[in-house]
């Protein structure tokens, strides 16, 4: 299985300590070279670049078609480097899946046809899959929310909602 991962998604699991959670999941990801730079320049995170590059299951890949990613950013100017690099790199994979937790660049990669999950569908997916019980991935969430992630308060609610039911 080949998933993709935009920046976000990492470095809100790394900061509370759930990173290994992606590896549970899907065993590697992939995240293009642009991704990998944010990683390193994340200046609250300074040990991230660092811990990422260590680790066998995180795979640094170049895009092969740099120009690709050039007209996708001149078709939506608000994608990110590391936003559009992580969606060509998905394409040119034939990704089973993408991570992505920005709402424009989510609906970027809807236009391109391309199945996506946010850090809250990956958190849920771990529940649903028994790698996580119910009140972790509901503490899970609540450390999101109440950290630096920017997790809507209808998604957060909707999220612990869906635990609470699934559980019961």
């Amino acid at each position: 299985m080949q998933i993709v991962s935009n920046t976000t998604p990492i470095s809100e699991l790394y900061k509370i300590n759930q990173l290994d959670l992606l590896r549970s999941l899907y065993g590697s990801i992939y995240i293009p070279d642009a991704v990998f730079q944010e990683l390193q320049q994340a200046k609250i995170l300074p040990h991230l670049g660092a811990a990422i590059a260590q680790t066998d299951w995180i795979k640094i890949r170049s895009i092969h078609s740099p120009d690709k990613r050039q007209a996708l950013q001149q078709r939506y100017p608000y994608l990110h480097n590391g936003e559009a690099a992580a969606i060509v790199l998905a394409q040119e994979l034939a990704a089973q899946r993408i991570i992505l937790d920005d709402k424009r660049a989510r609906q970027v990669a809807q236009a391109e046809g391309l199945p996506l999950i946010g850090t809250v569908g990956v958190i849920l997916l771990a529940y649903r899959l028994g790698q996580r019980r119910s009140p972790e991935a509901e503490n899970i969430l609540d450390h999101l929310y109440q950290g630096t992630a920017y997790i809507s308060a209808s998604l957060y609610h909707t999220a612990i909602e869906a635990l609470r039911q699934e559980s019961s």
